[in-house]
């Protein structure tokens, strides 16, 4: 008889979705051992399609209502609800191996028998699926607005009519013109500005207090989008306080130029060297430290060359009085204060955020995204050795998961929760570079496969005519030897690469491996393992050779794939049955470093 490993099934009842450390609750002695626990992760479909949510269930007895939702004397009421963790392990050798981690959906109750008998049916998903349901950004403003209002600005005019400016930094107060212009409102500046209108200012467009008082020995920041063509032959002043005090403006020499007092004794000025009325869009960032200390920031890059001057031994005390009133040919957007000094991050991070990109590597972006979505950082496993360099970032409404498989596709490479609930990210080569976990063979070496094993021949991953697109702009690259010889076989990919030179890149690379028949292992059961825990501990992307001699007519073939899917059936009665199937690795030797030989025929990967 038959030896297998020793399931067991907990619920972290009572605990959060995102807690790290639940309180886990053993029910297995209360899992129906027919049909037992299902599981299955991974999928069986063309190359480079996103890995689909894993998913897990089984039936607990329900006959004394211990797990009924409904039913308020049962030890578990209010408990066991939706997106309560579930955690499923096999134990072997005083081993344990986590086959499942996830969330269920919510129980249902299921009466059978007439009435005889119940059952509470679990169904269960990883973090794929929660990650679908979370937005990036649950409201209108995007995430410029979303980075901005956790910085807290006493000031921040943002939503714009013909005669006022709504300030949302001070609760949606309205801010009406001293004096009767109306304003001119205009385009928004930059992709990343949602829900925000710019002015087109004039002389005299002039509002009454509209930011709290800062100090001018403390610290502050002023930061706003602009655009100018103004040439004046002196300098003109976009805000103030008054007149003649904490102008910040744009001087004859087309700079900025913040001046705290043009009268006492106080009086220091700070002239930047950037040049910002040449009629480009710019972001600006001014902060303040401590009353002495001064910075400057234009597209996110710090000024190199401020000339500060000094007249007396202080600031004037700052508090914006007029936003507009002075520069001509000049818009404005955006124009934000906040009771502290912005660093060179938050400089860089709202202009990114402002031009919908962010220039970064897709690990990078990866956790940038989770960071953002409150996704804990226990949960993630996140290649160190990323290709890719990714750039556009404009996710208003879009789901957390939507947003990381366009970082996947950028990446090529492969995204999945694994089996002990981890959110794995790895990077373009891994499955190349790893060495083999299991080898199936019908010669007695390594695992034995039992049933059926299909080997598909197919073009279902064929690509010889390949358009890659970014915001960056749109490569094609077409073998035509293959289009001639086998017929075009056309597809696109949308990414989010930074630059065109790795759109080329990629559209080379991607045809270069697929432009070919691909061979591609159908699930089998790996039936009766001769190590459990080599079976036990497979995961996802995992290398698998399979050798096939049929009938042992001639040489053995040897397929070199990747573990696309694995599946349990867990019964101590009715037994266990594990299937995995495996994708393609191309049939291109690329050239891998500290892996790879000098001289030998290899291709340079993309």
């Amino acid at each position: 008889m038959a030896t297998w490993p020793t399931p067991k099934v907990e619920l972290a009842l009572g605990s959060d979705p995102y807690d790290t450390t639940p309180t886990w609750v053993d029910v297995t002695a209360y899992v129906r051992d027919d049909p037992g626990v299902m599981s299955s992760r991974g999928n069986v479909g063309q190359l480079g399609a996103p890995v689909t949510t894993g998913t897990c269930s089984f039936l607990l007895d329900n006959r004394t209502r211990r797990f009924d939702p409904s039913y308020a004397a049962g030890p578990y009421f209010g408990q066991l609800k939706a997106r309560c963790q579930v955690r499923v392990t096999a134990t072997w050798s005083a081993v344990d191996y986590v086959i499942f981690r996830g969330f269920i959906t919510g129980p249902q109750v299921v009466g059978t028998d007439g009435g005889k008998d119940s059952v509470v049916q679990i169904v269960a998903y990883d973090a794929l699926s929660i990650l679908a349901r979370t937005l990036l950004s649950t409201g209108a403003d995007g995430p410029t607005g979303v980075y901005i209002t956790a910085l807290t600005p006493t000031l921040w005019l943002r939503s714009l009519t013909a005669s006022s400016w709504t300030d949302v930094g001070s609760g949606a107060r309205t801010c009406t013109p001293a004096y009767l212009q109306s304003f001119i409102v205009g385009d928004t500046l930059a992709v990343g500005l949602t829900n925000s209108q710019s002015w087109v200012s004039s002389y005299g467009n002039t509002v009454g207090t509209l930011s709290s008082t800062l100090t001018a020995t403390g610290n502050w920041s002023v930061q706003f989008w602009m655009t100018s063509t103004m040439d004046s032959a002196v300098t003109r002043h976009i805000s103030s306080t008054t007149s003649t005090a904490n102008m910040l403006g744009i001087t004859a020499a087309g700079v900025l130029s913040w001046v705290t007092s043009t009268t006492d004794a106080n009086r220091t000025s700070v002239v930047g060297s950037l040049v910002v009325n040449d009629g480009n869009v710019h972001h600006v960032v001014i902060t303040c430290s401590g009353g002495t200390s001064f910075a400057m920031y234009v597209d996110g890059v710090a000024d190199p060359s401020l000339t500060i001057t000094t007249a007396g031994t202080g600031n004037d005390d700052f508090a914006v009085l007029s936003v507009g009133a002075g520069v001509t040919s000049t818009t404005i957007q955006d124009y934000a204060v906040f009771p502290s000094a912005l660093t060179a991050v938050n400089a860089l991070a709202m202009y990114g955020r402002g031009l919908g990109q962010i220039v970064q590597s897709s690990a990078d972006r990866v956790t940038f995204l989770l960071d953002e979505a409150g996704f804990p950082s226990a949960w993630r496993d996140i290649t160190t050795e990323a290709v890719a360099e990714v750039a556009e970032l404009v996710y208003t409404g879009q789901s957390v998961l939507a947003a990381l498989q366009q970082v996947e596709r950028s990446e090529q490479g492969r995204m999945f929760v694994s089996a002990d609930g981890l959110l794995t990210f790895l990077y373009r080569w891994a499955a190349y570079v790893a060495a083999v976990s299991i080898t199936v063979s019908d010669d007695g070496a390594g695992e034995h496969y039992g049933g059926t094993l299909a080997i598909s021949q197919t073009d279902d991953d064929m690509i010889n005519d390949l358009t890659v697109t970014s915001r960056a702009g749109a490569i094609r690259y077409t073998d035509s030897a293959s289009v001639t010889a086998d017929g075009s076989y056309a597809d696109s990919v949308d990414t989010i690469l930074s630059d065109q030179a790795q759109l080329s890149s990629m559209a080379f690379g991607l045809v270069n491996e697929r432009s070919t028949q691909t061979t591609r292992i159908d699930p089998m059961d790996l039936r009766y393992p001769n190590s459990w825990p080599t079976v036990l501990a497979l995961e996802l992307h995992q290398k698998m050779i399979v050798e096939h001699t049929p009938l042992g007519v001639g040489a053995q073939s040897s397929y070199e794939t990747a573990i696309t899917q694995l599946t349990y059936r867990m019964s101590t009665g009715l037994g266990w049955q594990i299937t995995v199937a495996g994708a393609p690795l191309p049939a291109v030797d690329y050239w891998v470093l500290d892996v790879s030989t000098l001289g030998t025929d290899t291709t340079p990967g993309y």
